[in-house]
């Protein structure tokens, strides 16, 4: 003898059950990643997601609070749930800007094979949240007042155009809200 020890058998059996057990593991991590990849990939290609993106990366509001270029994160969540033409989502995609990170929600219904949506929201991580489904009234809010001189912090309810005119000219404002609605039905005080 050459003074090698022989190789015990016993060892040879736990080095096939460790690399047994760590391909195992690896395997189940691929398909989870898998898995992971396929509903993204299948969100990210959905309506909903693609609308949502496009809007927010086209509101000059959003642009400003989060700067530009506006990139969608990856880890969205939530759900878009289809079946035929008709469908729901609830999802809530995470936006990168250049100035901080927010956070755009879009729920909707699938009706006819068109989508309707309910709430296409961008909160930021600092600021107010923006509304993005109701860009032309806060546009048009924004510019009535401007035109009128007045601060933000004074409140639009108070200083709309309507109230104003209604000041002016003894004119009745319209209603801004569904428990007033009621009120308006009823005619302008006589003179």
């Amino acid at each position: 003898m050459n003074g090698e020890q022989p190789q015990k058998k016993g060892t040879n059996v736990w080095l096939w059950v460790g690399c047994g057990c760590a391909l195992l593991v690896a395997g189940a991590v691929s398909v989870v990643l898998f898995i992971v990849f396929v509903v993204f990939a299948a969100i990210r290609s959905a309506d909903p997601y693609r609308d949502g993106i496009a809007r927010a990366q086209a509101d000059p509001r959003v642009r400003e609070a989060l700067g530009a270029p506006i990139e969608a994160g990856w880890m969205v969540s939530g759900s878009i749930q289809t079946e035929n033409r008709s469908g729901d989502c609830d999802i809530s995609i995470p936006l990168n800007g250049s100035k901080q990170s927010g956070v755009l929600r879009v729920v909707g219904t699938k009706d006819g094979g068109r989508w309707t949506y309910t709430k296409m929201l961008v909160t930021p991580s600092a600021g107010p949240a923006i509304d993005l489904l109701n860009a032309g009234r806060a546009s048009a809010a924004a510019r009535a007042k401007c035109r009128m001189g007045f601060s933000p912090s004074m409140g639009l309810a108070r200083h709309s155009p309507d109230s104003v005119a209604a000041r002016a000219g003894g004119l009745k404002p319209r209603p801004t809200s569904g428990a007033l609605l009621a009120s308006a039905r009823t005619t302008a005080p006589a003179a």
